[in-house]
């Protein structure tokens, strides 16, 4: 019977799936519990139980499909490696739950820094994924969003990466503040409700909706705080000028609208509404040299598919949208003209 850190396979399973055992197999789980290791393989498994409630509410979610869908992706996901053997074992006990889960969400370990344990979580085109951080901050990913974090925080900083854009609840702590890093800019807070949205254009937007964040400016000689928001704030941050360029004072609400599922444009640029587009639904806007997306646009939608919200802007703007044929594994093309 093979062992993974000193507890056998069949006890494992039993401690999964809360199976009985004996007074004697109780005193094993909770040595083998103690183990710093364990913890974070525990909190790996709750974060799997999680998403398995979840999928209780699909009643049409077809499995088998979900099952080609993976299949179908493998040959994408293999440069990801796990840090933890006994996922095996565990999937021969929740092997469906499991991988439709992965559809959902993709959490890797990574690599090790200074025998700290990073992870890397990625949420899938169409979904929100809810991440619990070590020290009980939440943080929601977006749409083809992902956030790298340690499985412990330092004991003078808690630093978290963010690609795309999420929104974090931090859980209050003066002595040890929380760091998000977006590129070249980084957002301070201690204990408070923020969203950040990094976009393709080169744009870095925090709102903030409850207590004080500070942005400040990496650099390779030092940090230099550009602004300290105040709630119902939004900062923008261009890096392609590498400068702070408007603050907002009001409709914060848009930024935070994706949590629900809704779709805000307020006057916005249609450049910046096509580059939410594309990493809500996960197609390419490929942009006709002729076409005029100099404009502006202004609508809200929930739970609207894409060619619901396309063809409400073709009807407002100049532009026009036509769909180029889809190659296997490929992200749908729109053609604007």
């Amino acid at each position: 019977m093979k062992r993974y850190n000193d507890i056998s396979d069949g006890l494992l399973g039993k401690y999964v799936t809360k199976s009985p055992f004996s007074e004697e197999e109780n005193e094993e789980i909770l040595k083998w519990k103690e183990s710093r290791e364990t913890e974070t393989f525990l909190r790996d498994i709750g974060s799997i139980n999680e998403g398995i409630e979840r999928l209780k509410s699909m009643s049409r979610f077809n499995s088998m499909a979900a099952l080609n869908k993976v299949n179908s992706r493998i040959g994408k996901i293999n440069r990801y490696r796990t840090i933890y053997n006994a996922w095996q074992k565990v999937a021969a006990i929740i092997v469906i739950p499991l991988i439709v889960y992965s559809l959902l969400q993709i959490t890797n370990s990574i690599e090790k820094e200074n025998n700290i344990i990073w992870h890397e979580t990625s949420s899938t085109y169409g979904m929100i994924s809810k991440i619990t951080l070590p020290d009980g901050s939440i943080a929601e990913l977006n749409s083809c969003s992902q956030l790298r974090y340690p499985s412990e925080f330092d004991a003078k900083e808690r630093i978290v990466e963010l690609k795309g854009e999420g929104f974090f609840k931090v859980s209050s702590n003066k002595e040890h503040p929380f760091i998000v890093k977006c590129d070249d800019i980084s957002v301070q807070a201690v204990g408070t409700e923020f969203n950040i949205q990094i976009n393709k254009n080169g744009k870095i937007i925090t709102s903030l909706k409850e207590g004080t964040v500070n942005i400040i400016k990496d650099t390779e000689d030092n940090e230099q705080k550009m602004i300290t928001l105040t709630p119902g704030q939004t900062a923008i941050y261009d890096k392609n000028i590498s400068d702070i360029t408007e603050i907002k004072t009001n409709n914060i609400d848009k930024y935070l609208a994706w949590r629900e599922g809704k779709l805000i444009f307020t006057s916005d640029k249609l450049i910046d509404v096509l580059d939410i587009l594309e990493q809500r639904f996960n197609v390419k806007f490929r942009i006709n040299p002729s076409a005029d997306i100099s404009g502006v646009f202004t609508g809200t939608f929930v739970n609207k598919d894409l060619d619901t919200i396309l063809r409400y802007i073709g009807f407002t703007t100049p532009i026009e949208f036509k769909s180029i044929p889809e190659k296997m594994d490929e992200a749908r093309i729109i053609e604007v003209r």
